[in-house]
Parts: structure tokens; sequence; C-alpha cells
């Protein structure tokens, strides 16, 4: 956030924030930084996960659930 705040970034971001169409400012720098310009994964409470999708929709962001976190033992479970 500090170097963001600062206006570092790096050769991709640019082009990156061109894409976005998110106004200029640290916290959208954050979002076209390349590290992290790929799709974002949310953490979100299960209860509140559709009230969530409902809002990026209407705000024209495709968004879709892609799983569930349960304890246990760690590992992955795909389910077609």
């Amino acid at each position: 956030r500090e170097l963001a705040a600062r206006g570092l970034a790096s050769t991709l971001a640019p082009a990156n924030m061109a894409a976005s169409g998110l106004a200029e400012g640290p916290a959208a720098a954050l979002l076209a930084d390349p590290q992290t310009s790929g799709g974002l994964l949310a953490g979100v409470p299960a209860g509140e996960a559709m009230a969530c999708l409902a809002v990026l929709h209407a705000a024209g962001v495709r968004a879709v659930v892609i799983g569930h976190v349960r304890a246990g033992v760690p590992g992955l479970i795909l389910a077609g």
C-alpha cells in the first residue's frame, strides 16, 4: 500500500489500469498490479455469498462462487 501510494508500479500496471476502467488511486493501483491482475478471489462468509454476488452482478462484474472452505484435513476436493 505504501509503494502504491507513492506511485511505484510495475511496467505492466499502466496497461492493466487502462483496461480495468478503475479510477486512478492507490487502491486501484493495487488491483492493477500484474501480481494480482488475474481473477480476484474473495473469501466471503457463506451466509453472505449470494448477496455479495447480487451486488457484484448489479455493478456489471462477472462473479461466481467457486468453492467452499470447511474444517478438516487440508486438501482440495474437485466436484463437477
